[in-house]
């Protein structure tokens, strides 16, 4: 990842593109993860795995799509079966699927509550976990556990007892 960066920036590359480039190679596997838990074990994406795979990829989440059907085609060409083939593509259309048609559900849900109001409601000072379970929260969300700001609250209520009694 930092030999591309490098490369990129001799190429004078902006910045934007460099990130780009390197949160393409970080997350290169992950179709193929996806893909081999389908066939293997016959469990297609979670809703929390596709909000996951976007949250991190961000707007290169498209082209991790296309790179990882390109790549099972380019390295498998003479070995790949078209069951394999049909896996990738049931993944890319599951991905594709959430990302166009439900995003507001697996991608990018609204938040329901901010680090302020969870401050307040949780008598919280400012600090990593109420990032934590902020974004457990919305993780959450994604996965259709929580729905609304008071089933939010419940949530972290929830998870800061749990932290309390050494599980956080």
């Amino acid at each position: 990842m930092e030999i591309a960066a490098q490369r990129a920036r001799s190429f004078n590359l902006s910045n934007d593109e460099i990130e780009r480039l390197q949160v393409i190679i970080k997350n290169h596997l992950r179709i193929h993860f996806f893909a081999d838990r389908l066939e293997r074990e016959k469990r297609e994406p979670s809703r929390k795995a596709i909000y996951r795979f976007f949250r991190d990829s961000g707007e290169a989440g498209i082209d991790l799509i296309l790179l990882g059907l390109a790549d099972v085609r380019g390295t498998r060409a003479h070995s790949l079966t078209i069951e394999t083939w049909n896996i990738y593509l049931d993944v890319a259309r599951i991905l594709l699927e959430n990302y166009w048609e439900r995003p507001q559900e697996a991608v990018a849900p609204p938040r329901l509550i901010n680090g302020n109001e969870l401050m307040k409601e949780l008598g919280l000072k400012p600090g990593i976990m109420v990032g934590q379970l902020l974004e457990s929260i919305r993780e959450n969300q994604a996965a259709g556990k929580i729905g609304d700001r008071e089933q939010a609250l419940a949530f972290a209520r929830d998870e800061l007892t749990k932290g309390l009694n050494g599980e956080l």
